[in-house]
């Protein structure tokens, strides 16, 4: 029989893979959609996202009646909360986004030109 710590070590590593995973697709599938859309929409649309889908796993762990484990933010704590937040917003999310919008997206398949790629949309 394996231990809570053995199953939850590697509960914590499949999570971290597939986090890893999920990240690396992001760039690509943000290339197809920054066709369609401005990039400062485009950044809007991931942090809705990534709040929508943390809303999600607190609505389950509420209902499957999971006691909360980590403790609220203080008032003294709010105001950097705050600054991380705006930071994280006006520092790398606009020009990541910019340069992506300005990379071609063929790059990923060497000695074709934008004309030779087929279209996915």
């Amino acid at each position: 029989m394996k231990s809570t710590s053995e199953t939850t070590m590697k509960h914590g590593i499949f999570l971290a893979i597939l986090a890893a995973g999920l990240y690396a697709l992001s760039s690509p599938f943000s290339k197809l959609l920054l066709r369609f859309m401005p990039s400062t929409l485009m950044a809007g649309f991931l942090y809705i996202g990534a709040g929508l889908g943390m809303t999600l796993i607190g609505l389950i762990k509420k209902a499957a009646g999971r006691p909360e484990t980590e403790s609220r933010l203080t008032r003294q704590e709010l105001p950097y909360t705050v600054a991380m937040i705006v930071l994280d917003i006006a520092a790398p999310g606009f020009p990541r986004r910019m340069s992506l919008s300005k990379t071609p997206f063929p790059d990923i398949l060497p000695g074709r030109s934008p004309s030779e790629m087929p279209e996915y949309f």
